[in-house]
């Protein structure tokens, strides 16, 4: 398995294709003139994300010279799309860099239209991060101030401990013993090549699990290239705040600064670089101790932290397979048990 090669995550902006579907978009324009204040909807254009990995119920709305951003749902999806969208309103009127909602005609942050809901936010610019030049640090920080400011909004939620996340770490040996003699050839595979490692870290996990859940934050649990739009070298905002919830601080900032660091290390030189001087890793972890000094990790214990995620999300893969007949995860499977390579290999620069 080659590692710190170009994957889904590896854009350097985003891209679009028009819609023609002339049903959904006189749905849409309908939806934002009966509910919004807008003008100018004789010049209505519709286009949707390109790429692997992206919702096709996201979509950028230009109307005249003005671009918006559109989240799309079923009616019964209103309840999470309207925290969401409530959560970003909290954290810009906080100063956080992240998506400004619009509120419909009568003050709303979500329209209900007919079976369908929808928010509808500010187009922000930017480019992808990349990981080169001072990106990380700018990342590093900007994750430390989201996750102080979102405590500080969501601390009445945060003072009954969440329940512990780390149930997958149960069923996860059962999961891979099930799916190496199940009937996707290319999941048993996997699970067949890659049964000792990935029981290797589970095991080292499960006996350090009370370190890593030790403490709990708003963290966001998404925090990938293409979900921080940079300008200039610096974070412009954050998206998918969804994401965004309480968890393990070592687990979620692992993860973080895992995506990140990788996605630096994707350019040869920087790779080699690392190798030679490890610099990432600790690089990372100054930029979120300028908002928690206090909560302090050394290379080895964030490596940790990532692997406890990582786990978890090969957990929810493989359940959603063998537990639901869902394989629309099957394809990431290979991904994030390179990501458990790819972090072994980080952490034992340092």
């Amino acid at each position: 398995m080659e590692l710190f090669q170009p994957n889904n995550l590896s854009r350097v902006r985003s891209e679009f294709t028009s819609v023609y579907d002339l049903n959904l978009c006189g749905e849409l324009s309908a939806a934002l003139n009966s509910c919004y204040d807008l003008t100018d909807l004789s010049s209505f254009r519709v286009s949707s994300f390109v790429g692997a990995n992206v919702l096709s119920q996201n979509f950028l709305v230009e109307i005249g010279s003005k671009c918006y951003f559109l989240k799309w749902r079923r009616a019964e999806q209103q309840n999470n799309l309207k925290q969401e969208a409530e959560l970003a309103a909290g954290l810009t009127k906080l100063g956080s860099k992240v998506p400004r909602v619009i509120c419909t005609k009568v003050g709303n942050h979500v329209c209900s239209w007919k079976g369908s809901c929808c928010a509808l936010y500010v187009f922000e610019e930017g480019n992808y991060y990349t990981g080169q030049g001072r990106e990380l640090d700018s990342a590093a920080a900007a994750f430390g101030e989201l996750t102080a400011t979102a405590a500080r909004l969501l601390a009445k939620h945060l003072q009954t401990r969440p329940a512990a996340a780390g149930g997958f770490l149960e069923d996860l040996d059962r999961l891979l013993q099930e799916a190496s003699i199940n009937t996707d050839p290319a999941v048993a595979n996997l699970c067949q090549e890659h049964h000792r490692m990935i029981l290797e870290q589970l095991e080292e996990v499960r006996a350090k699990r009370a370190l890593v859940e030790k403490e709990f934050l708003p963290m966001h649990l998404d925090y990938h290239p293409l979900n921080l739009l940079m300008r200039d070298g610096e974070v412009g905002c954050i998206l998918d705040l969804e994401h965004l919830k309480p968890y393990p601080v070592l687990a979620g900032l692992g993860f973080a600064g895992y995506k990140l660091i990788r996605q630096a290390m994707v350019n040869e030189q920087v790779r080699a670089d690392e190798f030679a001087n490890p610099s990432l890793v600790r690089r990372w972890l100054a930029g979120w101790a300028e908002s928690f000094p206090q909560i302090k990790f050394s290379p080895t214990e964030l490596g940790l932290g990532a692997r406890y995620h990582i786990l978890s999300l090969i957990h929810f893969i493989l359940g959603a397979w063998l537990r639901r007949g869902d394989a629309r995860f099957n394809y990431d499977l290979a991904k994030q048990i390179g990501s458990l390579y790819e972090i072994e290999a980080i952490a034992a620069r340092y």
